[in-house]
């Protein structure tokens, strides 16, 4: 795929010039990914955004939404993580969108399926969404990302490495991880859950089968891309978790001089943080706040 081509040499530029940024989100419609399209399609940034949505209805009418609340250069379109053909036809849509010479400033992969039981079928599903839809739509779009663009990846506090065994986790920790490893990983976890062999960390938060696809698609597989685009884009991968779309918004946009340091890294609160601790982002909270998020006490 793209992703696996030659290193590009550039460096990360921030979001600010006399070109319009432009924007390309998935799962805009509703929750965080919305509270995105809301804040960087409206002052100060003013981005031309195109607002991912599985639903085409829903998008739009999320759309209309915004732009009563002031936003403006929005454009639905419609893409499902777990249709490759719906992924390819969204990726020729926004290319013919822009015209030929153009690109995108940043990618942000916020969709997710979002389910919180544990059981063979939840698990089957996060990984195909959270994992291999991520990884479509990346491989889809990030050919469209600008030499010093931004690959932004929407995660989860309890997508960490606790999730697997020591050996495991060193395995995807490594710096020579490849993204076949990864995607046999990813197999073989699928496969111990099915045997019944997978045994759900007991000092955790909750959400191991969601967690499980957050780790393969937006922890871990962003550090792969990360070292192939090292020399040509700024990605990371964050949690929003307490702070909503501020994180988010916040390395789309940020100086570089502020997330110097943190390519491939793992943000939460602004603070890059341990890919194997879930209970980082409640620290960060509870240093910026002075107490721990509501329910975290």
């Amino acid at each position: 795929g793209y992703l696996a081509g030659a290193k590009r040499k550039h460096k990360p530029r921030r979001m600010a010039s006399a070109r319009q940024p432009v924007v390309f989100i998935t799962g805009a419609n509703r929750g965080i990914g919305c509270e995105i399209v809301k804040r960087l399609a409206a002052p100060p940034w003013n981005c031309r955004v195109f607002m991912g949505s599985r639903s085409l209805a829903k998008g739009e009418s999320a759309r209309g939404e915004l732009i009563k609340a002031g936003c403006k250069d929005i454009t639905v379109v419609q893409i499902d993580l777990d249709d490759k053909s719906s992924i390819a036809d969204a990726a020729v849509e926004v290319q013919k969108a822009l015209g030929a010479g153009e690109g995108l400033d940043v990618l942000i992969n916020n969709a997710a399926f979002v389910n919180y039981d544990f059981s063979v079928d939840v698990v089957k599903q996060s990984i195909q969404t959270n994992y291999r839809g991520t990884v479509a739509v990346t491989e889809a779009f990030a050919p469209m990302v600008i030499n010093g663009g931004r690959i932004i990846f929407v995660s989860s506090a309890v997508g960490k490495t606790y999730l697997v065994d020591d050996a495991m986790a060193a395995q995807l920790l490594a710096e020579d991880l490849t993204a076949e490893t990864l995607d046999a990983s990813m197999q073989a976890l699928e496969h111990s859950v099915n045997q019944g062999s997978y045994i759900p960390p007991t000092d955790s938060i909750g959400a191991v089968a969601y967690g499980l696809g957050k780790l393969g698609g937006t922890t871990i597989y962003p550090r792969i891309i990360s070292r192939r685009l090292q020399d040509s884009h700024f990605v990371a991968a964050c949690c929003p978790a307490f702070g909503g779309a501020d994180t988010p918004v916040w390395l789309a946009t940020a100086a570089e001089d502020k997330i110097r340091g943190g390519h491939g890294g793992f943000w939460e609160q602004r603070e890059l943080t341990d890919v194997s601790d879930w209970q980082a982002g409640m620290r960060c909270t509870l240093a910026r706040t002075g107490c721990y998020p509501p329910g975290c006490e």
